[in-house]
């Protein structure tokens, strides 16, 4: 019988004890602890409680983006611009929450699209268009996950590394968002939503020619791990929406929570940021809650 497995004594505290030490003895003693069942435990209720507190929530009637719409866009005659509409879920949501809007949903997958048609047939609001948006006219290969159709991307790492799945390749078109409001006579879009899974930076130029000319009011885009593959992080969208005068927040249940930018913030934990024209003051105030 092999001898008992000790674990080592958790360091003493000597003196009188401050919070500051209190802390470094309470994290040496989990860390030395960590391969313990119990240990592992606490750490995973505790990553769960934090991923809650933060919103990281895709349900987009409960994690504040159907409030959004409501609060800042529902009670006008608003142009939302829904850049990787799938299957036209949020298309729908955001039809329902700002009945006097027009929505122009953008499904870049052939087979999605069939699907995005399907759905929102009969809802008048919502303009469906087959085609992705980028920062140039081009064709392009998308890659797909086989039932997984928003995970799509047009960056191959976010399938094969961060979904770890050999992806579907599939050519399509793409054009800029200023092009397709310059030829359909578009000339403000109040909320512009991207989803693309990686793409977002080129989206964004895309459409930099209105953002430069204070034609679009507010932005929303997805933030996670799909950002570490697309190399453009959340300080990236901070300091890419400082050009155009916006003020940059965190999307919550019941408010959006506009601050400066800090290192803390990089966790990937998102799921939506949003960005509002800063002159906007009822606007911001208004979402900020």
């Amino acid at each position: 019988m092999g001898a008992a497995k000790v674990l080592p004594s958790p360091p003493r505290i000597l003196g009188r004890p401050t919070m500051s030490n209190l802390k470094a003895a309470v994290s040496s003693a989990l860390a030395s602890r960590r391969n313990t069942r119990a240990v592992a435990l606490i750490d995973r209720l505790a990553s769960e409680l934090h991923r809650a507190v933060v919103n990281l929530n895709y349900d987009m009637e409960t994690n504040g983006e159907r409030r959004v719409i409501q609060i800042g866009f529902g009670e006008r005659e608003s142009v939302i611009f829904d850049v990787g509409a799938n299957d036209g879920s949020w298309s729908l949501m955001a039809a329902a929450a700002a009945p006097r809007s027009q929505i122009w949903a953008f499904e870049i997958v052939p087979e999605t699209f069939e699907t995005l048609l399907s759905k929102t047939t009969g809802a008048s609001a919502i303009n469906p268009v087959q085609s992705g948006l980028s920062d140039q006219e081009a064709e392009v290969t998308v890659y797909c996950i086989p039932g997984q159709s928003g995970l799509s991307s047009c960056v191959p790492q976010v399938a094969e590394r961060f979904h770890q799945v050999e992806p579907t390749p599939v050519r399509a078109r793409v054009t800029t968002g200023a092009k397709f409001c310059e030829a359909n006579d578009i000339s403000h879009i109040d909320l512009l939503k991207i989803d693309v899974e990686g793409l977002e930076p080129q989206v964004l130029a895309g459409f930099e020619p209105m953002l430069e000319a204070a034609q679009i009011d507010a932005v929303q885009v997805e933030y996670g791990f799909a950002n570490v593959e697309s190399r453009f992080l959340l300080r990236d969208f901070y300091e890419y929406f400082a050009r155009f005068d916006m003020v940059v927040g965190k999307v919550f249940p019941n408010s959006v929570d506009f601050r400066d930018y800090a290192f803390t913030d990089e966790d990937f934990l998102g799921p939506n940021y949003l960005a509002v024209r800063r002159p906007l003051v009822d606007l911001v105030s208004n979402l900020r809650g």
